[in-house]
């Protein structure tokens, strides 16, 4: 009986982008299905570069990257798109459309992933009540709070049910009080649904407070990596790890957002079901180049 592979699998993953700059260096490690995973460490430690090299908007240089037993490092470039459509992806900075509502913004990436407008209206209220968020539907972005913005991105990330979510320092721009929701939520979707999920941060605070498995990074490498209770006290461990101080940034611009161009017939009311449809042609070209998916 041939044994059955890790649902991700890293395997001496090299990403270098220079002579002289590395992303990754030699990173190997395996994780479950239904595992909620802490890549831990300060800008620069790779964990970035690691989500990169599942979402392959990074080919790493060498090693093997596989996700669900398929090689993630070997997939040709039109075979990207399907691969993101597997997997929910909730940016650091929300990439919410600013002049857009709520309920459009997840409109409009359901619609960039194909879904029909039968499929839009029955499900975004659905997203936004798990999310918590429902009520604030009609609502645009600068109306929410830091928190609220993130649970429409997670919103927005679970729009295909993914099996994957991976999640960019989801707390790097939340006080503590937000954050704690946060995070909440991705364990309720963890127990929930048995979506597998993974965490890059900085927050040594969250770390410690949520339980799961930690894979402490630093200068490219996996330090160590283990539960909480056998990582501290160790020389590899967080008891040296210094946590960086909550940093607020702007929302994005819409000229900078990763999702949809406007569209005038996509403006009636959420509650009214006489929504119109964005114009938007799944198969273009925008689309297929477009990580958050």
């Amino acid at each position: 009986m041939v044994a059955q592979q890790p649902y991700v699998l890293f395997d001496r993953v090299e990403v270098k982008y220079s002579e002289t700059v590395s992303g990754l260096r030699s990173v190997s490690l395996e994780i479950e299905k239904g595992d909620f995973v802490w890549l831990l460490g300060q800008s620069g430690s790779g964990k970035s570069t690691f989500l990169k090299c599942l979402t392959r908007e990074v080919k790493n240089t060498s090693g093997s990257v596989k996700l669900d037993g398929r090689s993630v490092t070997d997939l040709k470039r039109d075979e990207i798109p399907h691969l993101r459509r597997q997997m929910g992806i909730v940016p650091q900075d929300f990439g919410l459309l600013p002049n857009k509502k709520v309920w459009e913004n997840l409109a409009y990436a359901m619609r960039a992933v194909g879904k029909t407008r039968r499929d839009v209206r029955r499900m975004v209220p659905l997203i936004l009540e798990r999310v918590n968020i429902l009520h604030r539907a009609d609502a645009f972005p600068n109306e929410l709070s830091g928190g609220e913005q993130q649970r429409v991105a997670i919103g927005r990330a679970l729009i295909n049910n993914p099996p994957l979510l991976l999640a960019d320092e989801p707390t790097g721009n939340l006080d503590t009080a937000h954050s704690r929701e946060i995070i909440d939520l991705l364990f309720e979707i963890n127990r929930q649904h048995g979506t597998t999920i993974v965490v890059a941060t900085h927050d040594l605070m969250v770390v410690r407070e949520f339980p799961g498995r930690i894979v402490n990074m630093e200068f490219g490498r996996i330090r160590a990596a283990g539960e909480p209770d056998e990582m501290d006290g160790s020389d590899d461990g967080l008891d040296d790890f210094e946590p960086v101080q909550v940093r607020k940034n702007p929302l994005l611009q819409e000229e900078d957002s990763r999702l949809l161009a406007d569209d005038p017939d996509f403006e009636d009311d959420f509650e009214s079901g006489n929504r119109g449809e964005p114009s938007l042609n799944p198969d273009s070209g925008d689309e297929k180049e477009r990580p958050y998916a």
